[in-house]
């Protein structure tokens, strides 16, 4: 995957070398806004720019290769980002509406799923996306009959909702035993959430 993203260099803390010199070259750090990718450094000046003389950005060595999940109403499944290699990772029970997301420092796949009659949240680990391991049930304090959408925020492990029936979000913990509704007045058929877990 090459890509062209925002980049923006600045100062870091100066490396030591083993003797206990100071390493000038390191002494510049680049951020990017992709996370898990490193930045291709350009041949001018060692510094990485992204939007300038075509710097890409390349697949970190020590990463997966980016894939992207799919939820449907009868099953999750894993593609390529060019949609290649189609592959189903789990059939589900029962059709109805499923909300997935994905928490990176645990390897792990959350899934909420819905029908006319009851709501389940499961999760599952997946090491190296080819399937699941460890699938578990966790029983919230809330329904989920009625969730279209679902958000994780990956710093406290919470669950965020949406309720379009009830028209209302809320939240629950890791553990599902503690859930508060966190809007409900004036919210008129919610569809989807994102999280901005650094700002929270």
């Amino acid at each position: 995957i090459m890509m062209n993203v925002p980049c923006m260099a600045h100062a870091a803390k100066p490396a030591q070398t083993p003797m206990g010199h100071t390493d000038a070259a390191a002494q510049k750090d680049t951020s990017c806004s992709l996370t898990g990718y490193l930045a291709k450094p350009n041949k001018r000046n060692g510094q990485t720019w992204s939007g300038q003389d075509n710097d890409k950005i390349n697949e970190h060595p020590g990463d997966s290769r980016p894939m992207l999940l799919i939820g449907g109403s009868d099953r999750i499944i894993i593609t390529h980002l060019n949609g290649t290699g189609l592959q189903p990772l789990r059939s589900l029970s029962a059709n109805g509406t499923l909300a997935l997301d994905f928490q990176h420092n645990q390897e792990s796949v959350c899934w909420a799923l819905s029908t006319e009659s009851s709501g389940q949240l499961r999760c599952a680990e997946t090491r190296n996306l080819r399937g699941f391991t460890r699938e578990r049930e966790i029983r919230t304090q809330q329904s989920l009959q009625h969730v279209e959408h679902m958000a994780i925020d990956w710093l406290t492990g919470n669950f965020y909702f949406v309720d379009t029936t009830n028209d209302k979000i809320f939240v629950c913990n890791q553990g599902g035993d503690t859930c508060v509704t966190i809007i409900q007045l004036d919210l008129l058929n919610p569809k989807g959430i994102a999280l901005d877990p650094l700002m929270g």
